[in-house]
């Protein structure tokens, strides 16, 4: 009977926010396939030494074992820290990795797991640099450890996985910096503007004098002139026009302004260790500002209008 191919291969993009704590977990999922894939292999080990021993009976049972642990080595787990001088840190495990003196005066960019062969095998590569940001490849020969292996990385995924806004930010931001800067040059040309005094209130005002007067001989000739003046939108000769700020142009600045800089700052991918430490946490608050600000300011003026309709304000 053929077995279920259980697919082990994922891609996912950030931007990760990955500090200790997340490392740390991460480390526990290396050991843990590792120590499942020395399971494993010991059985290979067994069914080996007895296929030798089946096919040369003259062989001594000590004799196929060493045949067969030479056929059948394990491959140890291996972790690899890129920083971003191209020099790389190596330790067996990540705790290694984090224990390591030289760290605290370096910047991480990229941390790559692995343990196995060919035929069972557990990678996992995470960094910036990375097409995808996250790249996970689980192979084995067994389908329960595969499968066990890929629970423990889904459920750290679900855990620390990048929020849906971020995602969005980070996939978009090359678009969301041109609107930002579309913004900028129409509206940031329009804060200062220029415009003529509203001739059209003065006229009603002046003719709401004469209503509540009354036309006569005395103003009857004024009373015409205005209502001439009125319904034709006259405007004088020689009128200067006035400097105004237009507050519009002002609120459309800003948020062209924070659209260019989500698109140029966008959130990227951070392993939040050594150097790196404080900037972790200036991604994650930045991140969560920008989240909240841009929306509000682009919101706030609609939804402002809407209340005072809704109550009557």
């Amino acid at each position: 009977m053929g077995q279920l191919h259980i697919p082990g291969d994922r891609d996912l993009k950030g931007p990760w926010f990955i500090g200790t704590k997340e490392l740390e977990e991460l480390d526990v999922i290396l050991a843990f396939a590792d120590a499942k894939f020395r399971e494993l292999h010991e059985r290979y080990y067994e069914e080996k030494t007895a296929q030798i021993l089946k096919d040369y009976p003259a062989f001594t049972l000590e004799t196929a074992q060493e045949l067969s642990r030479n056929q059948t080595k394990v491959v140890p787990a291996k972790v690899s820290l890129l920083l971003s001088d191209k020099s790389t840190l190596h330790d067996t495990t990540v705790k290694g990795i984090l224990k390591d003196a030289r760290l605290k005066n370096l910047f991480p960019v990229e941390i790559a797991l692995s343990v196995g062969d060919y035929r069972d095998q557990f990678t996992l590569q995470l960094g910036k640099n990375y097409g995808s940001d996250f790249r996970l490849k689980v192979n084995s020969a067994d389908n329960s450890i595969q499968e066990d292996i890929l629970y423990k990385v889904e459920e750290w995924v679900e855990k620390y996985q990048p929020t849906r806004p971020n995602r969005i930010w980070k996939t978009w931001a090359y678009i969301i910096g041109c609107i930002g800067v579309t913004l900028l040059s129409f509206s940031g040309a329009s804060i200062v503007e220029k415009v003529k005094p509203d001739f059209k209130a003065e006229y009603t005002k002046d003719i709401n004098q004469i209503i509540k007067t009354g036309v006569n001989k005395n103003n009857e000739a004024k009373a015409m002139e205005l209502m001439l003046k009125y319904t034709t939108n006259y405007v004088p000769e020689n009128v200067v026009e006035k400097t105004r700020i237009n507050k519009n142009a002002i609120r459309y600045t800003l948020v062209g302004v924070a659209l260019l800089m989500a698109g140029i700052f966008h959130p990227k991918t951070v392993i939040g260790v050594g150097r790196n430490k404080p900037y972790l946490e200036v991604y994650k608050w930045y991140t969560r500002f920008m989240v909240v600000t841009i929306p509000g300011v682009l919101l706030y003026p609609p939804l402002s209008a809407w209340l005072k309709d809704l109550l009557g304000l």
